[in-house]
């Protein structure tokens, strides 16, 4: 009980002392897309749009607008198949903070403890690389982001990608900044991780995460798996801005980039790191309310610009204060795997509430943060800078 105070104290500013008199806050009436989603999907000039809301720990709307598929006359659904982008990396660092929970990695232990051979150049920083930095993005290595294979190319394996990554211009992994001196964006941490998680487990990161993590929570059609010629049954077709369908790009990095999930078995997910109904705690008995605690709170050094100016990151999620009289955390991630698919998904732990986002066009990256800009008001948390009159402004446009 302890700690699941603590996880709540963290986001409603108060010391555990007083913890334990303070009751979550309530959530604003819930709001509806519907009058909303048709300006949105012309205004970005996106075929289709996912929109689920949780509320008291639970899963209250899942909403459902435009086309999965155009050239089928497919209707977008709650249970329609997506790519989910850089989200990915929220969902598996529960998986490896599940192995840091059972005992078989120590958050703090130099990953070359549990991955041999090394697949980095050796560095005199390695000592310092952990688990904890690679989740929080503090780790020094480079290699931001993957662009996936398209249909017809073999995908490398996780050591091949490691040793130099075809689909992030040949860049091989390796620690550039001294880990733990600052914040810097890496999928290529994550593959690191989950090299690790398949070396001390023995088994394929796609069967870990169903099993510790995605078949607990009920996220039935999610997978990390890569699709060969067989593309996820109900998967939807992504789209460029100009309405031209693109091609399924499949990821070596996995747990950076390759989930594939549905609007309500995110938001299960989303869900799982609240206070729920009575006896719903966070973590839904896969991860502790502990577990959960250290994942929402802001690492060392870990000062970012995520989306958000001033945010900060936890393992696995970004984090930011919002403006409002409690000062409340919002924990949050982006999900982008252009040109097509474009994600987000947010959690107010103070209030038990939470939004996921799922878009399949290129004009997805404005449309979600539109609607989380939307969705915002109404939980009575308080602002961000970059939200005003529901639209999304990035920092960097305000220079």
């Amino acid at each position: 009980m302890r700690a699941l105070c603590l996880a709540l104290g963290l986001f409603v500013g108060v010391g555990a002392a007083s913890c334990a008199t303070k009751k979550p806050l309530s959530a604003g009436p819930r709001m509806t897309f519907a009058r909303s989603a048709s300006s949105l999907l012309d205004r970005h000039r996106v075929p289709g749009v996912v929109v689920a809301q949780i509320e008291r720990g639970e899963v209250v709307a899942v909403e459902a607008f435009g086309d999965a598929d155009r050239e089928r006359r497919t209707a977008m659904t709650g249970d329609t198949v997506l790519q989910v982008g850089s989200v990915s990396k929220s969902v598996a660092a529960w998986v490896l903070m599940r192995l840091v929970q059972d005992g078989r990695i120590d958050l703090d232990a130099s990953l070359t403890r549990y991955v041999t051979p090394w697949p980095l150049p050796r560095s005199r920083y390695d000592p310092l690389l952990t688990l904890r930095r690679v989740l929080s993005h503090t780790g020094g290595t480079n290699v931001a982001g993957y662009t996936g294979f398209p249909p017809g190319a073999p995908v490398q394996s996780l050591r091949d990608s490691l040793a130099g990554a075809r689909d992030a211009g040949g860049a091989a992994l390796r620690v550039e900044r001294v880990p733990g001196r600052g914040w810097a964006y890496s999928g290529g941490g994550y593959t690191l991780a989950e090299l690790t998680a398949e070396s001390v487990s023995g088994r394929l990161f796609p069967d870990l995460a169903h099993r510790t993590v995605l078949a607990p929570l009920g996220m039935t059609r999610s997978s990390f798996r890569q699709p060969g010629t067989q593309l996820p049954a109900r998967l939807a077709t992504s789209y460029a801005r100009d309405g031209t369908p693109l091609a399924v790009r499949r990821y070596a990095a996995r747990a950076a980039a390759g989930l594939y999930s549905t609007g309500h078995d995110l938001a299960k997910w989303v869900a799982a790191l609240l206070i729920g109904p009575p006896p719903a705690s966070p973590g839904r008995g896969v991860l502790t309310p502990h577990t959960i605690a250290q994942m929402l709170s802001p690492q060392p050094s870990a000062e970012c610009d995520l989306v958000f100016s001033g945010c900060r990151f936890g393992l696995g999620y970004a984090l930011v204060r919002l403006d409002g009289e409690h000062e409340e955390m919002l924990a949050y991630h982006p999900g982008d795997n252009p040109p097509g698919w474009h994600s987000f998904i947010a959690a107010l732990p103070s209030r038990r509430s939470g939004l996921v986002v799922l878009t399949n066009g290129e004009g997805g990256r404005e449309l979600r943060m539109d609607a989380f800009c939307e969705w915002l008001p109404h939980q009575g948390a308080g602002t961000v800078p970059e939200c005003r009159d529901g639209r999304y402004t990035a920092p960097a446009e305000e220079n």
